[in-house]
Parts: structure tokens; C-alpha cells; sequence
């Protein structure tokens, strides 16, 4: 039996490749985000070394 994934997470399964892809759009956006903070944290760093 299969589980019910409408039930569980409110996504109905034909639309679940839409929701991935706009998951993975998130994450992304999160990661590049993230390395820009990154870097930023870098420079910083190497100001107050200066």
C-alpha cells in the first residue's frame, strides 16, 4: 500500500515535481546567499587584520 502523500504533506503527488524544483530553487538561492555572507565574513576579517 502505498502512503498517502496529499494526507502527509499537503502536495498532491502530480504536482511534486513542481514542489522539488521549486525546493531545489530555494536551497539554492539559501546556499548562494550563504557564500556571499561568507565572503563577506572574509573581508571583514582581513580589514581588522589590515
Amino acid at each position: 500500500m502505498t502512503p498517502n502523500l496529499t494526507a502527509f504533506t499537503g502536495v498532491d503527488s502530480q504536482n511534486l515535481p513542481d514542489v522539488m524544483v521549486s525546493v531545489q530553487f530555494i536551497l539554492a538561492i539559501g546556499e548562494k546567499k550563504q557564500e556571499k555572507i561568507k565572503q563577506e565574513n572574509r573581508n571583514l576579517e582581513q580589514i581588522k587584520m589590515g
